[in-house]
C-alpha cells in the first residue's frame, strides 16, 4: 500500500490537487476565527467554580482523618469541550501530600506529629485551667458562660488532635502511609439575569481542567477553542467573575462580567474569583488566562478537525439564536491620586453587594509601600478588600468609608477577628488567637473592659482589663458563697476592755466598706469557717485560741489555726506551733501566715533563705498533721516569689489577702477580701474571708485536706 501511495504522489497533477484540497481545508478550518463573536455570546461559555478540598489520612482500621485545613475557593472557568470540559485556574492546597515522595512525606508527617504533640501539651495545661475554673466558679460569676464555651472548644480540639496524633504514631511506626484528597467541585452557570442559576457537580480531570458529571453542556452554552490559530485584532477582554458570592441568594455575584483592558500590562492585580477567566479578542481568540497577580499567556495551536467541526456547528447555531442582553463592559485603568497614591482599578463596575452601590475593583499603592486590593469608590476603600502594611500585617474585611468597622488582622503568630477604629486598632469586641488567647472588649488597640484571657501554664484571666493589663475578676457576693472570718486577740481586747465572742449569734452583715463590692440581696450570711491565731515566732501564744476553737467547733464552724511567721528558723517555729496550738482531727489545715517586710527578708539572708525556712515549717507541720499547710500570702508576694518556689510550697493550698473588688489572680483556696467587716456577735471590725468554691466543694476540701 505504501508503494501505491508513493506512485500516486509522484504524479504532478494528482499531487497538485491534493495540496489544493489541504490548503482549502486549512482555510475552512480557521475561517470562523475571523468572524466577530459578540460579548453576550462569549459570556455564555463562562462558569463560576467552587472548589472544596482537604487531604485525608487513611488509618489501618479503615477510618480517615483530615490532616490539612479544608481549603474553599471560587474561580472562573470556561467551556472547552462539547462534553462539559472546563478549563480554569483554581487554588490548590499549599501542600498535597500525595504528590510527595515517600521520604519527604515521612518527614512532613513526623514534623506534623511533633507540632501536634506540642499543641496537645498546651491543651493539657488549658484543660487543667478549665477544670480549676469549674471547681471554683458557678453560673453566678461574670463570664461563666463564656469560659464554659471556651472549655468546650478546648475539649473538642484536644479530643480531635489526640486521635490524629495516635493515628500518626501508628502510621509512622508501621510505615503504611495512605493519603487521598477529598474534593467537591460545584459549577455555577448563569449567563444572564433572565436565566435560572444552575448548580452542577464536576470532577477534576487534571490541574487545569474539570468536567461536568452530567457529561453535557447547558443549553445554548458557548464553547471556546483554546488551541486554534489566534492573533490580536484590537481590544483585550477578560470574561469572568469579579467577586465570590456571599451566600446562595447573592444573585449579582453569579453573573459573569466583561472586562476591557486599556493600556495596562499583564501584571495588573485581579480579583481572586476572576482567576481562570479567559482573555480574548472580538473573535474569541484565547490568548491568556487570568491569575490573581495578572494574566498569563495561554499558548497552543491546533488544526483539530473535531474542534473545527464543533466550532463551525456552534457558529451556525449562534447565527440563528436570539441575542442576549448587552454585556456589562468594565474598563481597567491606571491613574494617580492625591497624596502619591497610585490606583489600578475597574471603572464604574456594578459589582457591589447592593444595587445602590457602584463600586470598582482594583489596587491602591500608598507612598509608604502599603497597598490595598479590593473594592473601592472614588479612590476610597469600600466593600470587600485586603490592606497590607509595609511590615506585612494584613487587614481583611468589608470596608466602609475608607475604614474597617470589623474584620480580620493577621500577623506573625497572632490573628485578631473583631472590631476596629479609624486607625485600624482593635476597638470594641474581638478575639485574639496565637501564642495566647483573649476574647472580650478592646479600646484603642488594648484589652480594655471585660474579657477572658488564656495563656498556657497560667490561670484563666477572666474579668476586668484596663490599658492591656488584667485588673482581676469582679465577683458577685450572695448567700450561696462560703464565708468565714479570721480572728486574733483584737477581736477580744478593745482598749482596756475584754469582750467575749457570742458564737451562737454570729452572722455576717457587712463585707466591709473600704472597697466597693457587688452584693446580690441583703448582706446577712452565715459563718462557715474561722481561722484563729495560735502562735507567733518561738515565744508568743494566743491566750484566746483554745477557748475560741472549742466554742466554734461546738456550733459546727470549721476551725483552722495559724502561725504568724517571724524571720528566724522555720523548724523551731514549727515545733513551737505544734506544742501550743490546739489541733483536732477534722480541722482545717494549719496555716503559715507570711507577712514579712523587705527589711525582715534581708535580715534572714534574702528571699532564698526565707523560702527555705518556709519549707522547713511546712515539712515539719505536714509530717505531724498529715495535711499540707495553707499559706497565707498577699498578691505581691505570690507574684514575686512563688513562681520559682519549691514544689513542696507549690502544693500547699493558698489563702490570699487582697483588699479589692477583684478576685486575686492566683490559684487559691481562700480569699481575705477585707479587714473591716461587721459580724453580729463580735465587737469591732473583723477580717472577712471567702472560700473559693461552693458549699459542696468546701466540704470536699475539708474532707480531703483537713487534719487527719
Amino acid at each position: 500500500m505504501l508503494k501505491s501511495l508513493l506512485n500516486y504522489w509522484k504524479q504532478p497533477k494528482k499531487r497538485n490537487w491534493t495540496l489544493a484540497i489541504l490548503l482549502v481545508w486549512l482555510i475552512l478550518v480557521h475561517l470562523y476565527t475571523v468572524v466577530p463573536v459578540s460579548p453576550e455570546t462569549m459570556l455564555r461559555g463562562i462558569v463560576l467554580l467552587e472548589d472544596d478540598r482537604q487531604v485525608l489520612l487513611h488509618a489501618p482500621d479503615g477510618s480517615t482523618y483530615p490532616i490539612t485545613p479544608r481549603e474553599h475557593s471560587f474561580s472562573t472557568g470556561f467551556f472547552v469541550d462539547a462534553d462539559g470540559l472546563i478549563e480554569t485556574r483554581w487554588h490548590h492546597p499549599e501542600l498535597l501530600l500525595n504528590h510527595l515522595s515517600q521520604d519527604s512525606l515521612h518527614r512532613v508527617l513526623s514534623d506534623g506529629l511533633d507540632s501536634l504533640q506540642s499543641r496537645l501539651a498546651e491543651l493539657r495545661l488549658l484543660t487543667d485551667e478549665m477544670e480549676y475554673y469549674k471547681r471554683t466558679h458557678t453560673v453566678y460569676d461574670e463570664g461563666y458562660n463564656q469560659v464554659m464555651s471556651l472549655n468546650d472548644r478546648v475539649a473538642h480540639e484536644s479530643d480531635s488532635l489526640t486521635s490524629l496524633a495516635t493515628l500518626l504514631e501508628q502510621v509512622l511506626l508501621e510505615e503504611s502511609i495512605q493519603l487521598s484528597v477529598s474534593q467537591q467541585l460545584r459549577v455555577y452557570y448563569r449567563p444572564s439575569v433572565s436565566d435560572t442559576l444552575l448548580c452542577l457537580d464536576a470532577d477534576e480531570v487534571d490541574e487545569q481542567h474539570c468536567r461536568l458529571r452530567c457529561g453535557r453542556l447547558p443549553s445554548r452554552a458557548f464553547v471556546f477553542n483554546p488551541t486554534s490559530l489566534r492573533w490580536w485584532d484590537g481590544g483585550r477582554w477578560a470574561l469572568g467573575y469579579l467577586r465570590e458570592p456571599l451566600n446562595p441568594s447573592d444573585s449579582s455575584a453569579f453573573l459573569p462580567s466583561l472586562v476591557r483592558f486599556e493600556d495596562v500590562d499583564a501584571s495588573v492585580p485581579l480579583p481572586d474569583a476572576l482567576s481562570g477567566a479567559p482573555v480574548v479578542d472580538h473573535h474569541a481568540h484565547l490568548r491568556a488566562v487570568c491569575q490573581p497577580e495578572g494574566w498569563q499567556d495561554a499558548g497552543g495551536f491546533s488544526i483539530s478537525p473535531a474542534r473545527w467541526w464543533r466550532s463551525v456547528r456552534q457558529g451556525l447555531a449562534l447565527l440563528f439564536s436570539a441575542r442576549q442582553p448587552e454585556a456589562v463592559e468594565l474598563v481597567y485603568e491606571q491613574k494617580s491620586l492625591p497624596g502619591g497614591v497610585q490606583l489600578l482599578s475597574f471603572s464604574d463596575a456594578e459589582v457591589a453587594v447592593s444595587e445602590e452601590q457602584r463600586l470598582s475593583f482594583g489596587r491602591l499603592v500608598y507612598p509608604d509601600s502599603s497597598w490595598y486590593k479590593g473594592f473601592m469608590r472614588d479612590g476610597q476603600r469600600v466593600g470587600q478588600g485586603t490592606y497590607v502594611t509595609p511590615d506585612g500585617v494584613r487587614y481583611v474585611g468589608v470596608w466602609d468609608g475608607d475604614t474597617l468597622p470589623s474584620g480580620e488582622r493577621v500577623e506573625k503568630n497572632a490573628r485578631f477577628v473583631g472590631d476596629f477604629d479609624a486607625m485600624l486598632r482593635p476597638s470594641g469586641g474581638g478575639v485574639l488567637t496565637g501564642t495566647s488567647y483573649y476574647e472580650g472588649d478592646w479600646f484603642e488597640g488594648r484589652r480594655h473592659g471585660f474579657g477572658v484571657g488564656l495563656v498556657p501554664g497560667r490561670i484563666v484571666s477572666i474579668g476586668r482589663w484596663r490599658n492591656d493589663q488584667f485588673r482581676g475578676e469582679r465577683i458577685v457576693f450572695n448567700a450561696d458563697r462560703v464565708y468565714g472570718i479570721d480572728i486574733a486577740r483584737y477581736q477580744h481586747e478593745q482598749g482596756k476592755h475584754v469582750f467575749p465572742i457570742l458564737w451562737n449569734r454570729l452572722r455576717m452583715v457587712s463585707l466591709g466598706v473600704k472597697v466597693r463590692k457587688t452584693i446580690d440581696g441583703p448582706a446577712s450570711f452565715p459563718i462557715h469557717f474561722c481561722f484563729i491565731k495560735a502562735t507567733q515566732g518561738i515565744k508568743t501564744v494566743s491566750k484566746y485560741c483554745e477557748d475560741d476553737a472549742r466554742r466554734a467547733r461546738a456550733i459546727g464552724i470549721k476551725v483552722g489555726q495559724y502561725h504568724f511567721f517571724s524571720p528566724m528558723s522555720g523548724s523551731e517555729q514549727a515545733q513551737w506551733f505544734l506544742r501550743n496550738a490546739h489541733l483536732c482531727k477534722g480541722d482545717l489545715p494549719p496555716v503559715l501566715d507570711v507577712e514579712l517586710s523587705q527589711k525582715q527578708i534581708e535580715s534572714m539572708g534574702g528571699p532564698d533563705r526565707m523560702i527555705a525556712e518556709m519549707c522547713e515549717w511546712v515539712r515539719v507541720v505536714r509530717q505531724r498533721c498529715h495535711a499540707a499547710p495553707i499559706l497565707y500570702l498577699n498578691q505581691s508576694f505570690v507574684d514575686q516569689y512563688m513562681a520559682d518556689a519549691p514544689e513542696e510550697l507549690q502544693q500547699c493550698p493558698v489563702w490570699i489577702a487582697r483588699y479589692s473588688e477583684f478576685r486575686p489572680y492566683v490559684r487559691l483556696a481562700f480569699w481575705q477580701l477585707s479587714d473591716d467587716g461587721t459580724v453580729i456577735g463580735i465587737r469591732g471590725k473583723v477580717d472577712v474571708d471567702i472560700f473559693n468554691g461552693s458549699v459542696e466543694q468546701f466540704e470536699d476540701f475539708v474532707r480531703e485536706n483537713g487534719i487527719r
